[in-house]
């Protein structure tokens, strides 16, 4: 599809925030594969769009602008997700924006075009953005000691074996004590 003139384009920017907590991942790791529908038959879709979809990837912490080309007056009404991946460790955020293109004819005959997105919850929204993250959690190598069955708390038996201790050794002083007075 090429641009005249007589054309107003709209640039809808899509934005994909990930967030790597390892910091381990490279950048086609963080890559999430979005797709833009047309909810009507015949709405203005960018090059290489299929049925009325149209495919991109958008790398890290980056952003893609779909470019839209409108020829006449209408509303057109699209939609933007996420291709969802079911990968151990990652979070991918799975809200589909709503948007809606209102192109006007002005009286010098122009076309002027109102953007309104609305998120998954259908609040207007002013930029199209997804979440993603990676948090991958390493778990240790050290073994736990070995679980024999003995709920015997080894505390109580230190601490008696210290008191009995110290009983001992205040019985033999009080006997030296004793020997002592006896001798003098």
């Amino acid at each position: 599809v090429y641009a005249s003139d007589k054309d107003v384009e709209v640039p809808l920017v899509i934005q994909q925030h990930f967030d790597d907590q390892s910091g381990t991942l490279n950048k086609t790791e963080k890559t999430g594969t979005y797709t833009i529908q047309s909810v009507e038959d015949g709405n203005p879709m960018p090059e290489d769009s299929v049925n009325s979809n149209y495919s991109f990837k958008i790398e890290d912490n980056g952003t893609y602008t779909i470019p839209l080309y409108f020829q006449k007056a209408g509303i057109y009404n699209y939609t933007i997700n996420q291709e969802i991946k079911e990968e151990k460790d990652y979070a991918f955020d799975n809200t589909t924006y709503a948007v809606t293109v209102y192109v006007k004819n002005t009286d010098s005959g122009t076309l002027v075009p109102e953007v309104v997105v609305k998120n998954g919850n259908e609040k207007k929204c002013s930029e199209i953005e997804f979440y993603n993250s990676y948090n991958y959690k390493q778990t240790s190598n050290v073994s736990k000691a070995a679980k024999t069955g003995d709920a015997t708390l080894l505390a109580k038996w230190v601490v008696l074996a210290m008191l009995s201790f110290a009983c001992i050794l205040v019985i033999l002083w009080n006997k030296r004590n004793h020997r002592v007075k006896k001798d003098s």
